[in-house]
């Protein structure tokens, strides 16, 4: 039989093509495991978030309105959450589950410190935006008590409103630091985290908990990933291309 001869230059190109396919395919493939925030944000509350701010890394939900539902990791804005599990924020902290006090005072003597003291719930802790005084210089800190397990995703490259969140688990905080507003703790952890400027300035006026959180192992087990429904522009009411493409022909006043 004969066989079909292959220019030289052809040859590479042959041989390259198929695994560029697949390699293509591949990356297709991950791709659709990507949410948008929209999507994350309607599986929880089943409603649009609408206005609602779209870089917040607490938040509720529907069913748990007062506690923690799910946490999203936004792209640079946690660089030791990989090596440590450390999350920093400043926004929604009435969703951290209670703490007890570890204050310098009784280091030595954890258990009549916490006898003391008390748990101190995070739903007592003032809301962002409302600038508060420096009447506690020593951090709140302890172990976080007993609550259920939530849902993190973490965003893979950034997007406004692309598929760009991946679940990565169920977690829960077992630590948590409250940093007091213009206080030395707060200024060592902004200094550690950011640059000085306007944003870190404004940074001085709140209350921040620098949270420890560790993967659930059990509900791991008993938990599977969140099935949320995936959302199309159109569904969204927004755009499609053709749409897009025909509104700016006419803008232009071509045909």
């Amino acid at each position: 039989m004969a066989t079909q001869y292959i220019l030289p230059h052809l040859r590479q190109k042959q041989i390259t093509a198929p695994k560029e396919s697949a390699s293509t395919s591949r990356g297709d493939e991950h791709k659709t495991n990507f949410l948008k925030y929209n999507e994350i944000f309607t599986y929880f509350w089943g409603k649009s978030p609408g206005e609602a701010k779209h870089n917040t890394t607490l938040h509720s939900s529907a069913e748990n309105p007062y506690g923690l539902a799910c946490v999203l990791l936004f792209q640079g804005a946690n660089p030791r959450f990989g090596t440590g599990g450390i999350v920093l924020v400043k926004s929604n902290l009435d969703l951290l589950p209670a703490i007890k006090i570890s204050s310098a005072a009784c280091k030595d003597d954890k258990s009549d410190c916490e006898d003391e003291n008390g748990p101190i719930e995070s739903s007592d802790l003032p809301k962002e935006g409302t600038p508060q005084a420096d009447t506690s210089p020593s951090p709140a800190e302890g172990l976080a008590v007993d609550h259920s397990p939530f849902t993190v995703f973490t965003q893979i490259h950034r997007s406004e409103l692309g598929r760009c969140f991946k679940f990565i688990g169920w977690y829960k905080v077992s630590r948590l630091e409250l940093l007091a507003p213009r206080t030395e703790g707060l200024v060592r952890m902004l200094n550690a985290n950011w640059t000085i400027g306007k944003a870190w300035e404004e940074s001085l006026l709140h209350q921040w908990a620098v949270v420890k959180l560790e993967k659930d192992d059990q509900a791991m087990k008993e938990k599977s990933e969140p099935k949320i429904e995936r959302i199309e522009d159109d569904e969204e009411g927004g755009k499609n291309f053709n749409e897009l493409l025909t509104e700016m022909r006419l803008k232009d006043g071509s045909t």
